[in-house]
């Protein structure tokens, strides 16, 4: 499946109701909306923002070439240009929010108000009936990385059609594997997803997520690992030893990062990571042999 790139949007706050549930592959979906309606917790950007105001006069964000000067979490105020929201709508729920809050240069909690403010602004007749392919493909970009609510505002769907739509996906999830083309957003996704959001995002059972997950050596971040066992508490990932980095500086150069990945028993992530600390490169041969398999990757997409 190849997930758009494109930023729909619009909206209907109130709760789910009904407490239906959609069960497939011992995946049982909830509905959302009471749930975040009462906590409005955010999967990718921590606690609920306070509400945006205007404040001191800020440069272009970091996207345009500019840097700007981060502000202090403690202000609440923070002036929006156009350039700002420009970026904000276009990444919005596609980056992870603490990541697209650097580039603008606000909190991610500020960043999070003013995606409310902006959405919760547009008066949308609420859409009913059938799903299109654009709201379904809308629907499955943000899911995991905006809450349930917010994503009604952004495609136009109440919370309830949102619901039963993540129920009657989780009764039809696919049990075969993922084809191969999908692997590249599969990959980019993996970090900072639920593996149940995985599952109805790329339509499959949430054992075939975390069998290909094994398979291409793939781990969560970090940041989202700390969000998901709570504030204060740390992941801790495995010290490399003095035998590992030996064996990492030798097979580096001449073999690919999920191979050395298999090898060391870690994730593509770990590997790509401490390479980069110890300054480890390519040799020529591997770097050709990269560049034909994604050139072969592109035209297989």
């Amino acid at each position: 499946m190849r997930l758009p790139t494109e930023n729909p949007q619009s909206f209907d706050s109130a709760p789910a109701e009904t407490q239906a549930t959609g069960t497939s592959g011992g995946m049982t979906v909830q509905p959302r909306g009471k749930e975040l309606a009462a906590s409005q917790r955010s999967p990718s950007a921590g606690p609920a923002a306070a509400p945006a105001a205007g404040g001191p006069a800020a440069g272009s964000h970091a996207g345009s070439g500019a840097t700007r000067e981060q502000p202090a979490s403690s202000d609440p105020a923070y002036h929006w240009s156009s350039a700002d929201t420009e970026h904000l709508l276009e990444n919005f729920g596609e980056k992870d929010h603490r990541v697209l809050a650097r580039e603008i240069g606000c909190t991610p909690e500020q960043l999070h108000a003013e995606a409310r403010r902006i959405y919760g602004a547009r008066q949308t007749e609420l859409r009913s009936g059938p799903w299109s392919p654009d709201e379904l493909n809308a629907l499955k970009r943000y899911l995991g990385a905006v809450e349930t609510d917010l994503i009604a505002r952004m495609i136009g769907r109440s919370v309830e059609s949102i619901d039963a739509k993540l129920v009657e996906l989780a009764a039809n999830l696919k049990d075969e594997e993922l084809e191969t083309r999908a692997h590249v957003d599969f990959k980019r996704l993996y970090g900072t997803r639920a593996d149940e959001d995985l599952a109805l995002i790329f339509d499959r059972q949430v054992g075939i997520v975390r069998a290909l997950a094994a398979e291409l050596c793939l781990s969560k971040d970090k940041g989202f690992m700390r969000r998901k066992a709570g504030k204060g508490n740390r992941t801790k990932m495995p010290r490399w030893s003095a035998e590992e980095l030996d064996q990492l500086r030798e097979i580096y150069p001449k073999l690919s990062n999920l191979d050395i990945a298999k090898e060391l028993g870690r994730s593509v992530k770990s590997i790509v990571s401490k390479a980069h600390s110890l300054r480890l490169k390519k040799d020529k041969a591997r770097l050709r042999k990269m560049g034909q398999e994604n050139v072969q990757l592109r035209h297989d997409r």
